[in-house]
């Protein structure tokens, strides 16, 4: 998210929700965004829900999408 533009971000977020509700990348970024916006509330909110949606959800399991990351950094893109 390019920094200034997180309320863009939750609008986002938040319309890909309405279209496929309880997505898991959705409710992620929308919990994130929410936070870097300064909505702590919110974002505790969006993750209670995420945990309603997945009780199994653990960050660890998402450990992939840091390699990820790294992968494109590496192929090139910028930070």
């Amino acid at each position: 998210m390019e920094a200034g533009r997180y309320g863009e971000a939750i609008d986002w977020f938040q319309r890909a929700d309405q279209l496929a509700p309880g997505v898991l990348p959705n409710l992620e970024g929308l919990a994130v965004s929410r936070w870097l916006e300064g909505d702590e509330t919110g974002a505790r909110d969006t993750v209670s829900r995420l945990l309603q949606e997945e009780p199994e959800f653990r960050l660890r399991e998402r450990q992939p999408r840091v390699r990820f990351l790294e992968t494109l950094r590496l192929a090139g893109a910028s930070n």
